[in-house]
């Protein structure tokens, strides 16, 4: 026990001197295909990175009802295959109870339990989008 907690504060000190180690060493330089070594703090890291951000190009914007689109495409496609999953499953759950013994009715009965929790999971799941891609639109209004 003692060795266990001896490794366990051993590692944690350790992984302080790595985590307090802010410095970058190396850099690629895209444009002359080389590496250039270079000491910066995580203050310039920063610096560097609010620059490439105020810097970005936002003349190409994302067209909203292209996208609105593809997703819907998206969303149809499971849902349909989701249905057709859970509706193939629960007729071949009904036909095996039909035709099966007590004792193999008993199993059945037994995945009509993750059979019905999938089908929740499934149809909440695409509730859950339709509510949000709702909510989402209302914003944009």
């Amino acid at each position: 026990m003692k060795i266990d907690k001896i490794f366990a504060i051993i590692y944690i000190v350790l992984m302080l001197f790595v985590v307090m180690n802010n410095k970058v060493y190396a850099y690629e330089d895209l444009e002359n295909e080389e590496l250039k070594v270079a000491i910066s703090s995580i203050d310039d890291t920063v610096k560097s990175a609010r620059n490439f951000i105020s810097d970005a190009d936002t003349t190409g914007t994302v067209n909203e009802s292209d996208v609105k689109e593809y997703v819907g495409y998206i969303y149809n496609i499971l849902l349909a295959c989701g249905l057709v999953i859970a509706v193939a499953v629960g007729v071949f759950l009904g036909i095996k109870f039909m035709m099966d013994s007590a004792e193999e009715q008993a199993e059945v009965k037994e995945m009509l339990i993750p059979y019905v929790v999938g089908c929740v999971i499934i149809f909440g799941a695409f509730g859950i989008w339709k509510i949000v891609m709702m909510v989402m639109e209302g914003f944009n209004s």
